[in-house]
């Protein structure tokens, strides 16, 4: 028995039970190294913002992957046409106003092309589309400034360089505004202007550097933010850089020591050392041809020792994969669909891939439509319902707010299983034809106008058109009405 209340037993001792705490938290020998800092995201982007961007920027020009993903990115979230307006605006008794609708959508049309929506008339509204995401992915964030000059729409975009916002630049203004990584925020933290460098070479331009202050009002900063009151962007590719270098690195060695070992080099040696009388290169190597059939004889007392390096070697493809597969999880993409790879592939495993990874672009359209296409069309509108330029006045502004963006959309896997799937749903009540219209980038009004046009068509040209039902089964179409 224990007298000491102050004295424990070894039995107590063993008995004691553990503190409990997270794995992820504990430092120990394997942990040492692991950082346990908490630093704010603002002051991460500041002191490696600018080295990062450029890391990226030179992947995207010498890396493969980095390129590969640069076109997925593009193709998946912009695609051929673009994201498409469709204006939903309705008349007092609750019907389209199909007139406003098309006005509106025709002055987009018109002010789409290049000559009235860039500055300088070199990009049009879809090529901007394009560059809009893939600087996104690659920088992290876009700067695009809105001019509204005397031309016919008012209204155009400039992109601009995000080297342009400096990181450095901060300052506490006096007056209850500072400027943080180049941007100038409020009180409350609301962005009220961008000091924009005006000059983005001066070393080859100007001297010196000039900074113009821009309204936030008339500039469109986007960026994905990851943490709460982060202010600047970061690339879609940090997590997966190191990798993606250390791969083209070591490809690169693999292929020039597999390039090596193809000339079957070797080397001259001679047990007494007496120097090799014969051929040298200007550093004094020695050389010799070799030719197809041809045998030499060696001076007394030199041999040949053969230099035969087996490159690539056998684990290259696996070893190859597995780093790939790393990479494409920081992505956010299919390992086939980076790498190219369909070896082994069956229906079920690349359709449960590519479902997964077009939900990561959705995410990535709905982002951009948020943060570029909406901003951009509301100036648009206001400054056309101002100038009565689109046939329509201020009245109708709320009205033609009402929009929807159409954004690309993908080919079915297997279209037989996938059309007959959808079919079933309608069927059943628990889809509509405008559901499965909209998820291959189309409108059901253009669809059922279409349909229209050509069943009119065929009946004034005598033509009876013939249907295929979910069954494959050809059936005569009703082209009576």
């Amino acid at each position: 028995m224990n007298l000491n209340p102050f004295k424990r037993t070894k039995t107590e001792i063993k008995k004691a039970p553990m503190r409990r705490q997270y794995a992820g938290a504990k430092i120990d020998r394997l942990t040492s190294s692991w950082t346990t800092t908490q630093q704010s995201i603002n002051k991460d982007l500041r002191t490696g913002g600018k080295v990062l961007r450029a890391r990226a920027r030179d992947l995207t020009l010498n890396n493969d992957y980095a390129r590969k993903y640069m076109q997925m990115v593009v193709s998946n979230v912009v695609g051929s046409h673009g994201i498409r307006l469709q204006v939903k605006s309705k008349t007092v008794k609750g019907k389209l106003n199909t007139k406003a609708n098309r006005q509106t959508e025709q002055g987009w049309k018109e002010w789409s092309n290049a000559r009235n929506c860039a500055w300088d008339s070199r990009l049009s509204f879809v090529e901007m589309q394009r560059l809009f995401i893939e600087t996104a992915a690659r920088d992290g964030e876009v700067l695009v400034r809105i001019i509204k000059d005397d031309t016919k729409f008012g209204f155009k975009l400039q992109f601009l360089d995000t080297n342009r916002l400096d990181e450095n630049l901060n300052k506490d203004l006096g007056d209850g505004n500072v400027i943080k990584m180049g941007i100038e925020f409020d009180i409350t933290g609301r962005p009220v202007a961008y000091h924009i460098s005006t000059n983005l070479e001066p070393e080859i331009y100007q001297p010196h550097r000039h900074i113009e202050r821009v309204p936030a009002d008339n500039i469109i900063h986007a960026f994905i933010g990851e943490r709460p009151e982060q202010i600047r962007g970061a690339t879609w590719m940090a997590s997966a850089m190191s990798r993606m270098q250390m791969l083209g690195a070591y490809e690169e060695a693999e292929l020039v020591a597999a390039r090596v070992g193809a000339c079957k080099m070797g080397f001259y040696t001679s047990e007494a050392g007496d120097s090799f009388v014969g051929e040298e290169d200007a550093y004094g190597n020695l050389v010799t041809e070799a030719e197809a059939g041809i045998f030499e004889q060696l001076p007394a007392g030199t041999s040949f020792q053969a230099f035969d390096p087996t490159h690539p070697t056998s684990a290259f493809k696996d070893f190859n994969k597995a780093i790939l597969r790393g990479i494409s999880s920081g992505l956010g993409v299919a390992y086939n669909s980076l790498s190219s790879d369909l070896e082994g592939v069956s229906y079920s495993s690349i359709r449960s891939g590519t479902i997964e990874e077009r939900d990561q672009w959705r995410v990535k359209q709905d982002w951009m439509i948020a943060h570029f296409m909406q901003p951009i069309y509301e100036q648009w509108l206001s400054m056309q319902l101002l100038t009565n330029s689109i046939g329509q006045d201020m009245t109708m502004l709320d009205s033609l707010m009402e929009v929807r963006w159409q954004a690309k959309s993908w080919n079915w896997v297997d279209p037989l299983k996938d059309i007959q799937a959808n079919i079933a749903a309608i069927n059943a009540g628990i889809k509509t034809s405008s559901e499965v219209i909209a998820e291959q980038g189309g409108d059901i009004e253009d669809v059922y106008d279409q349909i229209k046009y050509e069943q009119d068509l065929a009946k004034e040209k005598g033509i009876v058109l013939t249907e295929v039902n979910a069954e494959g089964v050809n059936n005569e179409a009703d082209t009576n009405g």
